[in-house]
């Protein structure tokens, strides 16, 4: 029985590929908001599949993403880059995953509680503004 094996196994080698890992994981990446922000990584092989993700949900190419392999780059990109795109984002090779956060920054201003006042603020550029009385 080993003879047929070693036999078999000369005519038909096994091919074993080894784990795909990342070798260089993401980076946490800030985008300018209405802009293209991206999320890069480098695997270990350049036939490696992933798979990306924002926080637990699965992404697919669209008018808002694009999934780019480049040789072992693997590349997200976000397009029209809004506050709602900010979170962590996984990049999945099955054998090895690697996540970062998105963030945008742009001209707009966050306030914290629900302050009445907030709608009579008129911005007169980005580094002052005026309550209008």
């Amino acid at each position: 029985m080993e003879t047929v094996l070693i036999i078999l196994s000369f005519f038909f080698p096994l091919f074993l590929e080894l784990p795909v890992k990342i070798v260089k994981p993401l980076r946490d990446k800030i985008a300018l908001e209405k802009h293209r922000g991206f999320l890069e990584c480098q695997v270990s092989r350049a036939s490696a599949k992933v798979r990306w993700y924002k926080k637990d949900v699965e992404i697919h190419p669209s008018d808002k993403y694009e999934i780019v392999s480049d040789g072992v780059y693997r590349k997200l990109v976000i397009n029209d880059a809004d506050y709602e795109d900010e979170d962590t984002y996984t990049c999945d090779a099955f054998d090895d995953k690697s996540s970062a956060n998105f963030f945008v920054e742009g001209s707009k201003l966050f306030f914290p509680c629900d302050m009445h006042w907030k709608e009579d603020l008129l911005i007169q550029n980005p580094l002052s503004f005026t309550l209008k009385t």
